[in-house]
């Protein structure tokens, strides 16, 4: 355990970040798949003992629990900038913003509310994205307004 928590120290002073990709390793330790093991525990979803000062330790560098939550939600507040700055939420597929491709987020998003794809929207979720104005048929809007004209 002190052996990955170094290493983790060592990934958090070079990249700034405790988010550790699920397959990255650090001197031949998959540093990621140490860190889902330690989330899995604390949620409950895996044997194991976590204890009270470890999770402290762990904390006091930045460790993100729920690190999907934590990028669905960076991932909204570019979505909420986008849409400040250009008046609208429809992103084009290639489109980065802050070097994360918001475009192809976000059609991830309307394909998983279709059906098309494996992931979850919660209600609350879609609620928020509604809210700012997210157009979950592109081709329906657009040939609705045509026809307004």
């Amino acid at each position: 355990w002190e052996r990955n928590f170094a290493l983790l120290e060592q990934f958090k002073e070079r990249e700034g970040h405790c988010n550790v990709p699920h397959s990255h390793e650090e001197d031949g330790i998959n540093l990621g798949r140490w860190l889902s093991r330690l989330r899995q525990i604390r949620k409950g979803n895996r044997d194991g003992n976590l204890s009270s000062e470890r999770i402290e330790r762990l904390e006091s560098l930045g460790m993100i629990w729920e690190s999907l939550e934590d990028q669905w939600e960076r991932n909204f507040a570019l979505l909420e900038q986008f849409n400040e700055r250009e008046g609208h939420c429809n992103v084009p597929q290639s489109h980065e913003e802050s070097g994360i491709k918001l475009g192809i987020w976000l059609n991830r998003l309307r394909q998983v509310r279709k059906g098309n794809k494996d992931g979850n929207l919660s209600p609350e979720q879609i609620g928020r994205l509604e809210n700012i104005g997210v157009v979950w048929d592109q081709l329906e809007d657009q040939w609705e307004r045509n026809f307004a004209l």
